[in-house]
């Protein structure tokens, strides 16, 4: 007999041939193209070739000193999702720091890979489960670092908005 759960949480990197609903698989095809081996620059993408994704994608600004990152622009689904805008914070701002410590974790290893990277996220709160999926799309500055990363967030269940 299965055990009821009270609250539990699961995560994994997924490899990026898995990655779903469709509209983050088109980003990640977009942003690969762009990309041809390296980080593309932010001015290689267009907006409008992003689709539906648009309103999931937020731009976030890596921040050397101090170290951090900063959401520059999020979409309107986002958002949503999010319950505030989060335009122009720090994500030790947004976030509690057990949820900041693993969103830093998570672009610190894009930023160091120059990669894309895909998770899941699940929990499960009361016998229901609810999850996100993420897509981390590192682009490329004038000398080639890494210095701003594209964020797509869908929750797992479409039916969730907020």
């Amino acid at each position: 007999m299965p055990r009821f759960k009270i609250w539990s949480r699961t995560s994994e990197y997924l490899s990026l041939t898995e990655i779903e609903p469709p509209a983050l698989a088109e980003l990640f095809a977009y942003w690969s193209q762009a990309a041809a081996g390296d980080p593309p620059r932010q001015a290689d993408l267009d907006p409008r070739a992003m689709g539906e994704a648009l309103h999931h994608v937020a731009l976030v600004e890596i921040e050397r000193r101090p170290a951090g990152a900063r959401y520059l622009l999020v979409g309107e689904a986002l958002k949503r999702l999010l319950g505030a805008d989060p335009t122009g914070k720090r994500i030790d701002e947004v976030y509690s720091r057990s949820v900041a410590r693993e969103v830093y974790e998570a672009f610190a290893k894009a930023v160091r890979s120059r990669e894309a990277a895909f998770y899941r996220r699940d929990f499960q709160i009361l016998g229901k489960t609810f999850g996100y999926f993420r897509l981390i799309l590192p682009l490329s500055g004038r000398d080639g670092a890494v210095e701003r990363l594209l964020i797509a967030i869908y929750p797992t269940d479409p039916s969730l908005k907020r």
